[in-house]
């Protein structure tokens, strides 16, 4: 639909008669949903597009940095050559990450269009915020300051801190890559999970849209006006047109899931061709040509006939969704259950080594024969931490946690080897049994992992980070709470003072369980959540009004940005998108008695207790919460009017 529209302008010229200017003509056009999804798609294409332009180019300046890296060994001091070809290779770097912002931009243009027009399911959305976050990611504050400080001081830099850094920057160039590599990995699974919903979702919206459609035919009469029956055959042709677009997007979406479920990819394809389909069609098509014809019998036989045809094709679709989400998420189930059953094997072997050991004799020569089978043992492993890397590739349900407690065992089983090695039988023993407890923890994280995917039908895996940082969410909230009665003045100094040093702990506590969520998804190649960033900003401002002794508002509303930050990351404490809309009223006079002409409570000092409830009431809480929360402050303003008054003292 278009809306065509324009201002007019009139004066208040009494004597000659009011004058008009006319604005020229402007037009607001209202996108359908398959407008949507085709910029949606746009978006997706150009972002898909940058992503292989910028492995090319890091993988290009990956060499180029091991050139300059190699040059830097053989040589005995800098000369002015290889700083210009280190400058060159810096400013390289920075417009890489330039180019990795713009990605991050055109994700959150995404978001925005998604936030704007609802286009994605709940689970969707959270994807595509970690696909955001994982991009933004890729370079950070500490890298950029790092290349900023070493392109200013190239001049002073020393040979052997010059050769470190640029060791840190290959390596930094392949973390990168791979994480690119992933990315894109994950980019393209996110689609085919998207394109489901697509399909699915217009198929709803034009059964909503036929069904609204088909109730207007059936109540208009014969003789109707031919500008009313226009209007009835335009609004059928849309949804045709609607229809022929969804057909397209049903042969893409075959494309996108084939890779991940060859089924999804075939059932699509079957009901694209299927009768049900070429009847919808041709339904759709009668109906839009009888009514610009006049005849409405026939119209509103074939609109009942179109809307049916659509209403089947809409299950079919929504069946399909829910196998593709059920064959992926088993897919990768059974990839997380047959590493575990390979962990377990493992340590099932170790244990059986291990009685071998306890039960050879201190100068034995078979010590030797032991070591090199705890060997065997670590290389597979090695091989299985392989595959784990491999499946992260494919899922962001590979936590820290696993990689953690199979990088302790293959330490611990080098140690054995090492003990069994020397004889000593002690060492390797302990070292075994440390093994086979790590190996014990990664098989059972790895059988978690599989039942929460089964259970949420979500191959991508994002539910385990979305509970850490729910927790955290929990423990923010808790800790705001306590600091009402420092903004309201209501506790002593002594009191006040231990409240400060326990929310100090509080926020400290948090700060450091955000820093190592942060620094595990780092160090993983997870994605993170949120604006982890702003969070640990808005923590450490707080932390540092704490230490100073300071609560007041201010710090009061970063804590609340800080918990908005966390909710915003898991949607799952309080309501979301949910807000007090604006209210109007009409303005009344005020008589105005006070002194100069002031209302008479104006220049008196307001109540701290209904300002800090209104702040409290403001802070987007739940309506059960705000409830509570009246009851509190009304118990406070209730206990500090009598002293007050009987004391004539106005503080709070």
């Amino acid at each position: 639909d278009e809306l065509h529209f324009h201002f007019e302008l009139f004066d208040n010229d009494i004597i000659s008669g009011p004058k008009k200017t006319v604005s020229g003509e402007f037009v607001a056009r209202l996108p359908s949903l398959a407008d949507l999804f085709e910029t949606l798609e746009s978006q997706e294409e150009d972002l898909t597009q940058g992503l292989d332009e910028r492995l090319e180019e890091v993988r290009a300046l990956q060499e180029q940095l091991q050139k300059v890296e190699l040059d830097l060994v053989k040589s005995e001091d800098v000369d002015w050559e290889q700083k210009q070809a280190i400058k060159k290779q810096l400013e390289r770097f920075k417009k890489e990450a330039e180019a990795l912002q713009e990605m991050a931009e055109t994700l959150e243009k995404m978001a925005e269009l998604d936030e704007k027009h609802n286009l994605f399911s709940d689970e969707l959305r959270k994807k595509f915020d970690e696909l955001q976050n994982l991009v933004s990611q890729l370079i950070n504050d500490e890298l950029m300051n790092k290349l900023n400080q070493l392109d200013q001081n190239l001049d002073s830099v020393k040979l052997d801190d010059l050769k470190k850094a640029m060791s840190e920057l290959a390596q930094n160039a392949d973390q990168i890559e791979a994480d690119l590599d992933r990315f894109l990995d994950l980019f393209k699974r996110v689609q085919a999970e998207q394109k489901m919903d697509e399909i699915s979702r217009r198929l709803e919206a034009m059964v909503k849209e036929q069904s609204t459609l088909d109730k207007k035919i059936q109540q208009t009469p014969e003789d109707v006006d031919p500008s009313d029956r226009a209007r009835l055959s335009e609004d059928e042709r849309r949804i045709r047109d609607e229809w022929k677009q969804t057909l397209t997007a049903m042969e893409e979406g075959a494309e996108q899931v084939r890779k991940f479920s060859p089924e999804t990819a075939a059932g699509l394809e079957e009901m694209r061709n299927s009768d049900t389909a070429q009847q919808a069609g041709e339904n759709l098509q009668s109906t839009m040509n009888q009514l610009s014809d006049s005849q409405m019998t026939q119209a509103s036989m074939s609109s009942s006939q179109a809307l049916q045809n659509l209403s089947d094709l809409s299950s079919q679709a929504q069946q399909l969704q829910t196998m593709f989400q059920n064959q992926t998420a088993d897919a990768m189930a059974g990839k997380f259950r047959s590493l575990m059953r390979d962990l377990l094997s493992l340590s099932k072997s170790q244990e059986s080594l291990l009685n071998t050991t306890q039960s050879t004799a201190a100068h034995s020569s078979r010590y030797r024969e032991q070591a090199a089978q705890e060997q065997v043992l670590k290389d597979q492993l090695l091989q299985t931490m392989s595959k784990l890397m491999e499946l992260s590739r494919e899922t962001f349900a590979v936590t820290p946690e696993m990689g953690k407690a199979l990088g302790m065992a293959a330490v611990q089983m080098e140690g054995a080897k090492q003990a069994l090695s020397e004889r000593n039988r002690n060492a390797a023993m302990k070292g075994q049994e440390s093994a086979m407890a790590s190996l014990n923890s990664g098989a059972r994280a790895l059988g978690s992992a599989a039942r929460q995917m089964q259970q949420s039908g979500s191959a991508s895996g994002f539910e385990q980070f979305l509970a850490q940082m729910q927790s955290m969410a929990g423990q923010q909230q808790s800790l705001n709470q306590q600091g009402l009665p420092l903004l309201m003045g209501q506790s002593g100094a002594s009191l006040r003072q231990q409240l400060m040093q326990r929310m100090l702990a509080g926020q400290q506590g948090i700060r450091k369980s955000l820093q190592q969520l942060m620094d595990e998804m780092r160090s993983s190649g997870n994605p993170q959540t949120g604006d982890m960033g702003g969070m640990a900003r808005g923590m450490d401002e707080v932390i540092r009004d704490l230490q100073a002794g300071r609560y007041t508002r201010k710090t009061r509303t970063r804590q609340e940005q800080i918990l908005s930050r966390m909710l915003d990351s898991q949607k799952s404490l309080t309501q979301r998108g949910k807000k007090e809309e604006r209210k109007s009223r009409t303005a009344s006079q005020v008589a105005a008695t006070g002194p100069g002409g002031l209302p008479t409570d104006l220049g008196q000092r307001r109540s701290e207790v209904l300002e800090a409830l209104n702040d409290a009431l403001q802070a987007g809480y739940p309506a059960d919460y705000q409830v509570m929360i009246r009851r509190y402050f009304n118990s406070l303003n209730s206990q500090s009017l009598p002293a007050s008054e009987s004391t004539g003292d106005s503080s709070p």
